[in-house]
């Protein structure tokens, strides 16, 4: 399937984290995502990550839109973060693999929980959100 909405925005104001996850249920694919840093201000502690299983995938600078292919497998954590940064998630879409692994073609994702609610951080405290509710 493909999950496409304006966007989602969000953010933990201060210097402190925030952040949403995912774990992903379907087959394996690739995930194209756009993320943006939409904090300007220059410093270090201007954070907004996208990462993979606990690793960073990739570090959008300020005031930075990356457009990222993510590959991935059933099981698989997504996770974008911020620290004093502005997250702006303008997309994220998966091509799946078909669970035959016989055949090269792709197909999109047949397992809707991919689309399911992400898990937000906040302050020590969480609650969930579908981002195909959200907009900015």
């Amino acid at each position: 399937m493909d999950f496409r909405w304006h966007c989602f925005q969000g953010q933990n104001k201060g210097h402190q984290w925030a952040s949403m996850e995912a774990k992903l249920r379907a087959s394996g694919g690739v995930l194209s995502v756009i993320l943006k840093n939409n904090h300007g201000d220059s410093s270090a502690t201007n954070i907004v990550r996208l990462l993979k299983n606990g690793v960073e995938v990739e570090r959008p600078g300020a005031n930075e839109e990356r457009t990222i292919k993510v590959p991935f497998v059933q099981g698989d954590k997504i996770k974008i973060d911020e620290h004093f940064g502005l997250i702006v998630l303008k997309l994220f879409t998966a091509i799946c693999y078909e669970a035959d692994t016989t055949t090269s073609t792709t197909t999109t994702c047949p397992d809707p929980s991919l689309r399911s609610c992400w898990r937000m951080h906040s302050l020590g405290r969480s609650s969930h959100q579908d981002l195909r509710r959200s907009a900015c």
